[in-house]
Protein backbone atom coordinates (compact mmCIF):
# COMPACT_ATOMS: atom_id res chain seq x y z
CA UNK A 1 0.00 0.00 0.00
CA UNK A 2 2.74 2.47 0.93
CA UNK A 3 5.57 3.37 -1.36
CA UNK A 4 7.55 5.20 1.31
CA UNK A 5 8.63 4.82 4.93
CA UNK A 6 6.38 7.31 6.70
CA UNK A 7 7.37 8.80 10.03
CA UNK A 8 3.97 8.28 11.65
CA UNK A 9 3.44 4.63 10.77
CA UNK A 10 7.13 3.83 10.99
CA UNK A 11 7.28 4.86 14.64
CA UNK A 12 5.16 1.93 15.71
CA UNK A 13 7.07 -0.42 13.42
CA UNK A 14 10.38 0.67 14.93
CA UNK A 15 9.05 0.15 18.44
CA UNK A 16 8.02 -3.37 17.45
CA UNK A 17 11.52 -4.04 16.09
CA UNK A 18 13.06 -2.72 19.31
CA UNK A 19 10.79 -4.77 21.53
CA UNK A 20 11.56 -7.87 19.45
CA UNK A 21 15.30 -7.28 19.86
CA UNK A 22 15.86 -6.75 16.14
CA UNK A 23 18.48 -4.09 16.79
CA UNK A 24 20.08 -3.90 13.33
CA UNK A 25 16.73 -3.29 11.64
CA UNK A 26 15.68 -0.79 14.32
CA UNK A 27 18.96 1.13 14.02
CA UNK A 28 18.67 1.29 10.23
CA UNK A 29 15.07 2.51 10.42
CA UNK A 30 15.68 5.14 13.10
CA UNK A 31 18.54 6.63 11.08
CA UNK A 32 16.01 7.31 8.33
CA UNK A 33 14.28 9.75 10.68
CA UNK A 34 17.39 11.88 11.02
CA UNK A 35 17.46 12.29 7.23
CA UNK A 36 13.83 13.46 7.11
CA UNK A 37 14.39 16.82 8.80
CA UNK A 38 13.64 19.89 6.72
CA UNK A 39 15.84 22.99 6.72
CA UNK A 40 13.36 24.77 9.02
CA UNK A 41 13.79 22.00 11.64
CA UNK A 42 10.50 20.15 11.13
CA UNK A 43 10.52 16.42 10.48
CA UNK A 44 8.26 15.50 7.57
CA UNK A 45 7.43 12.69 5.19
CA UNK A 46 3.90 13.71 4.19
CA UNK A 47 3.81 17.28 2.93
CA UNK A 48 2.19 19.78 5.27
CA UNK A 49 1.15 17.24 7.91
CA UNK A 50 2.51 18.37 11.25
CA UNK A 51 2.20 15.32 13.48
CA UNK A 52 5.27 13.63 12.00
CA UNK A 53 7.46 16.20 13.72
CA UNK A 54 6.31 15.24 17.20
CA UNK A 55 6.22 11.58 16.36
CA UNK A 56 9.80 11.71 15.05
CA UNK A 57 10.91 13.23 18.35
CA UNK A 58 9.14 10.43 20.22
CA UNK A 59 10.78 7.79 17.99
CA UNK A 60 14.27 9.22 18.53
CA UNK A 61 13.67 9.45 22.29
CA UNK A 62 12.14 5.96 22.41
CA UNK A 63 15.13 4.48 20.58
CA UNK A 64 17.45 5.95 23.19
CA UNK A 65 15.19 4.83 26.09
CA UNK A 66 15.17 1.24 24.84
CA UNK A 67 18.82 0.98 23.80
CA UNK A 68 20.34 3.18 26.51
CA UNK A 69 22.82 4.40 23.86
CA UNK A 70 23.79 7.87 25.11
CA UNK A 71 26.34 8.35 22.34
CA UNK A 72 23.52 7.95 19.83
CA UNK A 73 21.34 10.36 21.84
CA UNK A 74 24.15 12.96 21.80
CA UNK A 75 24.20 12.65 18.00
CA UNK A 76 20.40 12.92 17.64
CA UNK A 77 19.79 15.62 20.26
CA UNK A 78 20.78 18.67 18.15
CA UNK A 79 18.22 17.65 15.55
CA UNK A 80 15.63 17.09 18.26
CA UNK A 81 16.29 20.57 19.64
CA UNK A 82 16.00 22.07 16.15
CA UNK A 83 12.61 20.37 15.69
CA UNK A 84 11.41 21.84 18.99
CA UNK A 85 12.58 25.26 17.81
CA UNK A 86 10.24 24.79 14.85
CA UNK A 87 7.37 23.91 17.22
CA UNK A 88 8.03 26.99 19.31
CA UNK A 89 8.01 29.27 16.26
CA UNK A 90 4.92 27.65 14.73
CA UNK A 91 2.97 27.90 18.00
CA UNK A 92 3.63 31.63 18.18
CA UNK A 93 2.27 32.49 14.73
CA UNK A 94 -1.38 32.82 15.80
CA UNK A 95 -2.32 36.18 17.35
CA UNK A 96 -2.73 36.16 21.14
CA UNK A 97 -6.48 36.80 20.83
CA UNK A 98 -7.00 33.89 18.41
CA UNK A 99 -8.89 30.80 19.64
CA UNK A 100 -5.84 28.87 18.45
CA UNK A 101 -3.21 30.97 20.24
CA UNK A 102 -0.32 28.80 21.33
CA UNK A 103 -1.28 25.94 19.01
CA UNK A 104 0.03 24.78 15.65
CA UNK A 105 -1.60 26.27 12.56
CA UNK A 106 -4.35 24.65 10.51
CA UNK A 107 -2.94 21.97 8.24
CA UNK A 108 -3.99 19.15 5.92
CA UNK A 109 -4.63 15.67 7.27
CA UNK A 110 -5.29 12.32 5.69
CA UNK A 111 -7.71 9.72 6.97
CA UNK A 112 -10.21 12.40 7.95
CA UNK A 113 -10.58 13.79 4.39
CA UNK A 114 -9.18 17.10 5.57
CA UNK A 115 -6.91 17.70 2.61
CA UNK A 116 -7.80 21.38 2.20
CA UNK A 117 -5.68 22.40 5.23
CA UNK A 118 -8.38 24.68 6.67
CA UNK A 119 -8.79 22.85 9.96
CA UNK A 120 -6.89 22.63 13.21
CA UNK A 121 -5.88 19.00 13.91
CA UNK A 122 -5.77 18.30 17.66
CA UNK A 123 -3.57 15.23 17.20
CA UNK A 124 -0.88 17.38 15.62
CA UNK A 125 -0.61 19.39 18.82
CA UNK A 126 -0.73 16.31 21.03
CA UNK A 127 2.12 14.64 19.13
CA UNK A 128 4.22 17.79 19.15
CA UNK A 129 3.61 18.32 22.88
CA UNK A 130 4.81 14.76 23.41
CA UNK A 131 7.87 15.54 21.30
CA UNK A 132 8.74 18.57 23.42
CA UNK A 133 8.43 16.45 26.58
CA UNK A 134 10.67 13.74 25.07
CA UNK A 135 13.26 16.34 24.09
CA UNK A 136 13.22 17.77 27.63
CA UNK A 137 13.90 14.28 28.99
CA UNK A 138 16.74 13.82 26.49
CA UNK A 139 18.28 17.15 27.52
CA UNK A 140 18.10 16.12 31.17
CA UNK A 141 19.76 12.77 30.39
CA UNK A 142 22.59 14.59 28.60
CA UNK A 143 23.20 16.91 31.55
CA UNK A 144 21.76 19.94 29.76
CA UNK A 145 19.71 21.02 32.77
CA UNK A 146 19.11 24.63 31.62
CA UNK A 147 17.79 23.37 28.30
CA UNK A 148 15.69 20.72 30.04
CA UNK A 149 14.09 23.35 32.25
CA UNK A 150 13.37 25.63 29.28
CA UNK A 151 11.85 22.73 27.36
CA UNK A 152 9.72 21.72 30.37
CA UNK A 153 8.45 25.31 30.61
CA UNK A 154 7.66 25.27 26.87
CA UNK A 155 5.76 22.00 27.32
CA UNK A 156 3.77 23.42 30.25
CA UNK A 157 2.83 26.49 28.21
CA UNK A 158 1.88 24.30 25.25
CA UNK A 159 -0.28 22.06 27.44
CA UNK A 160 -1.99 25.15 28.87
CA UNK A 161 -2.78 26.33 25.32
CA UNK A 162 -4.23 22.92 24.42
CA UNK A 163 -6.31 22.89 27.61
CA UNK A 164 -7.57 26.42 26.94
CA UNK A 165 -8.60 25.48 23.40
CA UNK A 166 -10.41 22.44 24.77
CA UNK A 167 -12.30 24.52 27.32
CA UNK A 168 -13.43 26.89 24.56
CA UNK A 169 -15.12 23.99 22.75
CA UNK A 170 -17.55 23.45 25.64
CA UNK A 171 -17.24 19.70 25.14
CA UNK A 172 -16.94 17.75 28.39
CA UNK A 173 -14.70 15.05 26.91
CA UNK A 174 -11.45 15.15 25.05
Amino acid sequence: FYDNFYIRDGGYQIQELEEAGLWDAAAKAVEHYLRRQRADGRFETQRGQLDANGQALWVLWQYWKITGDKAWLRKAYPQMAKAVDWVKAARRKAPADSPFAGLLPAAPADGEHLWNGKFHIVGYDLWNLRGVLCTADAARALGKEDEAQALAAEAADYRAAIDAAHRRTGVAHF
